[in-house]
């Protein structure tokens, strides 16, 4: 195995890569890696081209770098102008890999083919678009097995669901996370959109005695379903409602406030009337939300104007970025402290 690399100062890395991929001396099979404080090795085929006034090493245990999708595109001898058109970043839920392809791509098979070696998943499936009120996914099979049911694990919690009937965000997983450490025991809490139970689920393992309200007929399935997987039928209460309807209703025939009420929704804000009126003073209110990059900023004054008409004090206490929407905008979150 060739074991041969230059040695190129820090500064002198880029423009020094460029010139060996260009002359086609590059070695892209080994890890570039750090050769001592100031330097760097680039691994080069044999003795290079042009390598005058350069360092040449032979790299001792050299590091072998991973395939990645593009690497496996070419063993299949996919073209380089094919391979502009693969897409950057995929992702994979359970045993299935989902991937939106640009209009121009005309490898989808052998796309799917790589990323089922690549990931090690069973199916790969393309995301289309969304239809309907409520958001139905549109899926194409493009390669593996034809399932879009999968089980998907992050942070212990189990989530069944069906990729063509909902939706799942790996890019919220951290949001979810935070959701599971937060609560605390016995702590009262309404969860207004839950969907299949992104958030309801880790702040139930929590100890949380959680209400979670969800009107689409196949997420409360699923719903009910990831309650059992997870073990939670005690304190993980599923109503399918309208969570206006519910909150009605909750509030003429029970009166009892939440400590935390949680609104994973992009139109949360329109929903502020209803959570204030069933949150206790000194409850805590997480508000979605999708809103320029340049004023994330733009609800704060709806937030507290929403609850000055209802006698309450509304104070934002953060705001977090949970991932990119689309050009110019981000899904964030907001905590707000009601009183």
């Amino acid at each position: 195995m060739n074991k041969n690399a230059v040695v190129v100062s820090k500064g002198d890395v880029k423009k020094e890569l460029e010139l060996l991929k260009k002359g086609q001396d590059y070695d892209d099979s080994r890890k570039i890696r750090t050769h001592d404080e100031k330097s760097i090795e680039i691994p080069i085929h044999g003795l290079g081209g042009e390598m005058k006034n350069r360092v040449i090493i032979n790299q001792k245990n050299p590091q072998i770098r991973a395939k990645g999708l593009k690497d496996l595109l070419r063993d299949r001898g996919v073209s380089e102008e094919e391979i502009k058109m693969s897409p950057r970043s995929w992702d994979v839920i359970g045993e299935i890999a989902l991937v939106q392809f640009s209009e121009k791509c005309t490898t989808e098979k052998e796309i799917g083919e790589c990323l089922m070696e690549l990931q090690g998943v069973n199916t790969v499936l393309s995301r289309v678009g969304i239809e309907g009120t409520e958001r139905k996914p549109i899926i194409k099979y493009i390669a593996g097995l034809e399932e879009t049911k999968t089980v998907h694990t992050e942070w212990g919690v189990r989530y069944s669901l069906d990729l063509s009937e909902v939706m799942f965000s790996p890019g919220n997983r951290e949001e979810r996370k935070r959701m599971g450490r937060i609560v605390d025991r016995g702590e009262c809490v309404l969860d207004m959109f839950a969907g299949i139970g992104y958030f309801s689920i880790p702040m139930s393992i929590s100890g949380a005695e959680v209400t979670a309200v969800e009107k689409n007929v196949a997420s409360m399935r699923y719903l009910k379903e990831n309650i059992q997987l997870n073990r939670v039928e005690e304190n993980l209460h599923p109503i399918r409602n309208d969570c206006r309807k519910f909150i009605e209703g909750w509030a003429d025939e029970k009166g009892k406030l939440f400590d935390r009420i949680v609104m994973g929704h992009y139109d949360s804000v329109e929903f502020l009337k209803e959570a204030y009126s069933v949150v206790k003073r000194g409850g805590i209110i997480h508000l979605h939300e999708v809103r320029a990059d340049t004023n994330p900023s733009q609800s704060y004054s709806e937030i507290k104007t929403v609850a000055a008409k209802v006698g309450r004090v509304a104070k934002v206490m953060n705001r977090t970025r949970i991932k990119g929407y689309s050009p110019g905008t981000s899904h964030f979150v907001v905590d707000i402290r009601v009183t």
